[in-house]
């Protein structure tokens, strides 16, 4: 839900100030309140209680816990304005000499809140990072030409929105969810975003070996192999042919210290927003990911083809025997998202690896239903359900999802993840036991998730593959 905060008066800010609890500021008359009900379905209430957390001050004022629950509330009231009365809500950050921090909150002008000589270090930096996150928010949004609709990079809330598009990607947008469920991520891909000089958006993904160590999973062939080795990023960075091909994608890359930089200009930016055939999201780093992937993957594959074909063509010289299919050529380059379709088994542990999870390789397919409850029970107990929050990683299933043939075959893979575990109610003595799943599907993660009994799943071609914080 978006609002307009233009009809909140100044004597309604000063008794929001003063309220003693958010029931108390959002108090209004009965004619208000009916009003505001019928006709703006509550959105006054709730920019009135957003106000209210954006104006109390925290035991620890000054400190790294009060600074950082301050600048959430900010950048949540800002969640809730229209696009194009966001940059009414203001931060002004002011450094001194002496290296202390000043910052003033303003709604159109009228001070909310404001803090002088601050000196913690993690405090500092949370203000920089809302700093520069409401710079990235305030581009996208003048990029969107202020769309009632316009997505942030990323939505920093529960209610972040995620719906499969036109495009076979589940394992990919399967990988976001569970990644954008953890809120410490949301930050974080907040803080890998800056506007540069020239006007384009950077986005820095670490790639360093303990934060990029892609595995393929190839759930869709299980017979299917592709080492993607850093080695190959690399060698697309020092090319300049390649460089100059992702630069005419739309994609400026460079490779310093360990830290993959990438520059998306407006014109590309413009191209993925209106691309209808992309998830459905109010965080645009799900679609500049399902694009960006595609172009980076498929360049990866072709370095990885060249270094086989070149071994290749040495164990021919050497043993006069064919084994080339030389008119086969490279794998066909294909635009962005469309890239899906060859290598979509491959989607999930690029993205993972670009946002800093490690996954893939800890990938299981249990044999009948008893290994499939171990499994999880295992899950279970290292909270890697959705329902847990995402702090210790997410777990999805590829699995037969499609309607049975008349042979009661089910043929379509399908990944979705895993929400919550049903268990039975065991007998006085006896340990319960799961009896189900549910499962949040990539088609809508604000949908009711989807329940499967054990004996069922056990049916469908189960593989789990978790995912996990590097």
């Amino acid at each position: 839900m978006s609002i307009d905060l233009s009809y909140i008066s100044q004597r309604r800010l000063e008794h929001i100030r003063q309220a003693e609890s958010a029931d108390a500021a959002a108090s209004m008359g009965l004619l208000d309140s009916l009003m505001d009900k019928i006709f703006r379905g509550g959105a006054k209430e709730s920019a009135i209680r957003a106000l209210y957390a954006a104006l109390q001050n925290p035991p620890d004022d000054d400190g790294p816990s009060g600074i950082a629950q301050q600048m959430q509330n900010f950048q949540n009231l800002r969640n809730l304005m229209l696009p194009e009365h966001r940059e009414t809500l203001t931060l002004e950050v002011v450094e001194h000499p002496d290296e202390t921090w000043d910052y003033a909150m303003r709604l159109d002008g009228q001070l909310l809140q404001e803090r002088k000589g601050i000196q913690d270090d993690a405090a500092i930096a949370e203000l920089k990072h809302t700093r520069q996150a409401m710079a990235v928010d305030d581009y996208l949004c003048k990029l969107q030409n202020y769309d009632p609709t316009a997505a942030s990079l990323v939505h920093r809330s529960d209610s972040f929105l995620i719906e499969q598009g036109k495009t076979g990607d589940c394992y990919a947008l399967a990988t976001m969810i569970g990644i954008m469920s953890n809120p410490a991520m949301q930050k974080k891909i907040e803080s890998m975003a800056e506007i540069t000089e020239d006007n384009k958006l950077r986005l820095k993904f670490d790639v360093r070996p303990t934060a990029f160590n892609i595995r393929d999973v190839h759930l869709h062939d299980p017979s299917g192999t592709l080492e993607l080795a850093r080695e190959n990023l690399a060698t697309i960075c020092a090319d300049e042919d390649e460089v100059a091909f992702m630069r005419e994608k739309g994609y400026d890359l460079s490779l310093e210290n360990g830290v993959l930089q990438v520059d998306i200009s407006e014109d590309k930016l413009r191209q993925i927003i209106g691309e209808t055939r992309s998830a459905n999201t109010n965080s645009l780093i799900v679609n500049i990911l399902e694009h960006f992937s595609g172009n980076l993957l498929l360049r990866l594959d072709k370095v990885a083809e060249e270094r086989a074909f070149a071994q290749l063509e040495d164990t021919e010289a050497d043993s006069g025997f064919t084994l080339i299919d030389h008119a086969r050529g490279m794998r066909s380059n294909r635009e962005s998202i469309l890239a899906h379709h060859d290598r979509a088994g491959n989607y999930d542990p690029l993205i993972a690896n670009l946002l800093g999870y490690v996954g893939g390789a800890f990938s299981t397919r249990p044999d009948n239903v008893h290994e499939l409850s171990k499994q999880l029970q295992a899950f279970d107990r290292s909270e890697l359900c959705l329902e847990s929050g995402g702090a210790n990683g997410f777990v999805y299933i590829g699995m037969k999802y499609g309607k049975a043939d008349a042979q009661g075959q089910i043929h379509n893979q399908h990944a979705l993840l895993l929400h919550s575990i049903e268990y039975n109610v065991p007998p006085p003595g006896e340990k319960k036991r799961p009896v189900g799943v549910h499962l949040q599907n990539p088609w809508g993660n604000r949908q009711k998730p989807e329940y499967f009994p054990l004996d069922e799943l056990n049916g469908r071609n189960v593989r789990f593959v978790q995912y996990l914080p590097a």
